[in-house]
């Protein structure tokens, strides 16, 4: 039976997952349970101010993508509807799982593992274990405090500062979900994909990837409107699931390829937006969240018609998808 500051600490983080997970709750709600979220985690680990010269603030870019800083890292919390879903999918994931415990992989936990600590207080260890990990020591050091001030050892199985892209991951207990949340819009940017084509070959087929699909559309929009006035929908670019990352062998994967029948009006770009499904019927909608806010195009001509567009995901250290336009006769 936990005593001393713990039991206070694992109180108030009960109140705040309760909250986070209320399905009758309003966004003002949940938005005030992710800022209380955000403060007990700085309380038990504070990190750098952001006039300081730290390496909490020091990105790193990697061959798969860029690994956001520490500081950052943690400032992914106030993204409500990101932490509120993420929280409620993995959550419902565990629950759906056969076999006891469930033994969760969380690659790219930033300093605090917002995305499975809170859990912690609805699961008893006999039914939850993880194994997390993170590039920066910035974040270890820290994730380390947190497990310490809330009495998580009976949870952990081990924390790894590690890139998650090159990781092995632990064959006992077997995986049996893994999460991975490492991206930004339309999955630039950050290391997702080439954590997840890694990870993925080497885990059981039957593991669960938490968020399930990331799919990406594509659109012809007026940046900044206020409306979708206007706005053509061209199809599916790309939907990222687990059989589709462990196919995704090459550093440059193809995807969808689209027919544009009428030009593009002067005022219009191509855009992608994005959708997260991260759990079955759990799913982050288009503009929700930082991490599905459109995304544009602006460089691929789209004024001229009939053209092909031809898309494909390039997976570098500058990751995301790219678009060529080829116009009938070879011509544009």
């Amino acid at each position: 039976m936990l005593r001393g500051p713990a039991t206070e600490l694992r109180s108030r983080l009960r109140r705040i997952a309760g909250a986070l997970l209320a399905q009758r709750g309003t966004s003002g709600s949940w938005r005030t349970a992710a800022v209380a979220l955000s403060e007990l985690f700085s309380e038990i680990a504070p990190l750098a101010p952001n006039e300081a010269v730290s390496p909490d603030h020091e990105a790193t870019v990697l061959a798969g993508g860029k690994a956001i800083s520490t500081v950052d890292a943690a400032r992914c919390i106030s993204d409500t509807e990101r932490t509120r879903a993420f929280l409620t999918g993995i959550a419902h994931t565990v629950r759906s799982g056969g076999r006891e415990p469930v033994h969760v992989l969380y690659a790219g936990t930033g300093p605090y593992a917002p995305l499975v600590v809170p859990l912690t207080t609805i699961f008893e260890p006999e039914r939850l274990r993880v194994t997390l990990v993170d590039v920066h020591p910035t974040s270890i050091e820290r994730l380390d405090a947190v497990v310490r001030a809330l009495a998580l050892e009976p949870y952990v199985e081990a924390v790894h500062c590690a890139d998650a892209a090159c990781f092995d991951p632990p064959r006992s207990p077997p995986v049996d979900v893994l999460v991975v949340e490492t991206m930004q819009r339309a999955l630039t940017r950050e290391p997702q994909v080439a954590i997840l084509r890694h990870l993925l070959r080497r885990l059981p087929d039957t593991v669960v990837l938490v968020p399930r699909v990331v799919t990406i559309t594509a659109s012809l929009v007026t940046p900044g409107a206020t409306t979708s006035d206007g706005a053509r929908a061209l199809g599916e670019v790309l939907a990222m699931d687990a059989a589709w990352a462990r196919s995704a062998i090459s550093e440059l994967v193809p995807a969808a390829t689209l027919q544009l029948d009428e030009p593009a009006r002067p005022d219009q770009v191509l855009t992608l937006d994005t959708r997260i499904t991260v759990a079955d019927g759990i799913e982050i909608p288009e503009g929700a969240s930082g991490l599905t806010l459109p995304h544009h195009l602006s460089e691929v001509p789209v004024d001229r018609a009939p053209a092909t567009l031809s898309f494909a995901y390039r997976v570098a250290s500058d990751p995301g998808l790219v678009c060529s336009v080829t116009e009938p006769w070879g011509v544009g």
